[in-house]
């Protein structure tokens, strides 16, 4: 040290301090006495607390939402995230006076994405973490002939008081979505579609949490995940086309099938049916004439959505 002051450069110091010097002649070494104790800088607020992270259509971001936070000189508020495959939080963000930010860096479609609110104190380190906050991640798998949803989750600073399943009408982005269920927040978090449409290529569902009302009354949403079904054909033994109303026509529901054909033949090889529609009905009659009752053949060829080919053949009883 020169002169009469010095720079201190930790900025968490808190304790006392003394001076000591040595005369370069006697090599006598002197000391002062302790100063009152003192800290460098006060403590920052201890308010951060986030709302929610809340996935964006089609996980094309995260919207990262917290409470107000206090002013304190030299302090500045700042934002981490740690992204599924991350092994710690980065910082992403120094915050203003806004109460949300945009994350668009962040990948929540592969897993949990988590989230902190810290400060960089004067000195520019960072520190005083928030408790994390996160998004909810939704999986599907194919099962029992249907798609189940599991999720993790969501967080809301107040508390979530129900979750609702949502399922995309149609292959089409700017399709509305519809409402399949609702369940309690203390539910399994567990949900299985059995009726969705035989026409889409991708069934896509999210998740959207419901706030308990309080401070934080901001919904929040999960991932976009999309499932592509196995194509398939249930293909019916029989049909009775006598005008009682019951089973009146032949049809043969589809499940992820593109391109479609039937012909329908007698036992004599004669073609007495045709249709490319895989939303077709057959009533039982060639040109307008009922068919007789008795055993038909059928055959059928189709492919899903992902090219893959579907042959089948078999017999049609014919019930009047």
């Amino acid at each position: 040290m020169e002169g009469s002051s010095f720079t201190w450069n930790n900025c968490d110091f808190e304790g006392t301090v003394h001076l000591t010097g040595t005369d370069p002649i006697s090599g006598c070494t002197m000391r002062s006495a302790e100063s009152d104790s003192f800290r460098m800088y006060l403590d920052p607020p201890g308010n951060l607390i986030g709302c929610t992270a809340s996935v964006l259509m089609d996980n094309q971001g995260v919207l990262v939402k917290w409470l107000p936070i206090r002013n304190q000189a030299g302090f500045t508020p700042i934002l981490a995230r740690k992204n599924p495959n991350d092994s710690d939080f980065q910082i992403i963000q120094e915050l203003n006076s806004s109460l949300s930010f945009t994350d668009q860096g962040a990948i929540p479609n592969q897993g949990v994405v988590e989230y902190k609110l810290g400060f960089i104190n004067p000195c520019g380190t960072s520190g005083d973490w928030s408790d994390p906050f996160h998004t909810s991640f939704l999986s599907l798998t194919s099962q029992n002939g249907g798609f189940q949803q599991s999720w993790t989750p969501s967080f809301i600073y107040d508390g979530v008081e129900e979750y609702e399943i949502q399922v995309r009408e149609t292959e089409n982005i700017q399709s509305p979505w519809l409402v399949l269920n609702r369940q309690a927040a203390d539910d399994s978090r567990i949900f299985a579609d059995y009726q969705f449409l035989t026409s889409r290529e991708n069934h896509c569902y999210r998740i959207r949490a419901y706030p308990v009302p309080a401070a934080c009354t901001n919904d929040s949403w999960s991932n976009t995940a999309c499932i592509r079904p196995s194509s398939s054909l249930a293909v019916p033994g029989a049909f009775s086309p006598n005008g009682d109303g019951l089973n009146d026509f032949y049809k043969i529901p589809t499940y992820a099938v593109d391109q479609f054909q039937i012909k329908i033949f007698d036992t004599w090889g004669n073609l007495v049916f045709f249709s490319s529609d895989k939303y077709f009905t057959w009533d039982g009659n060639l040109n307008g004439n009922p068919c007789p009752e008795g055993v038909y053949i059928y055959l059928i060829s189709a492919t899903g959505f992902e090219e893959q080919s579907i042959h089948k053949n078999g017999t049609i009883t014919l019930i009047r």
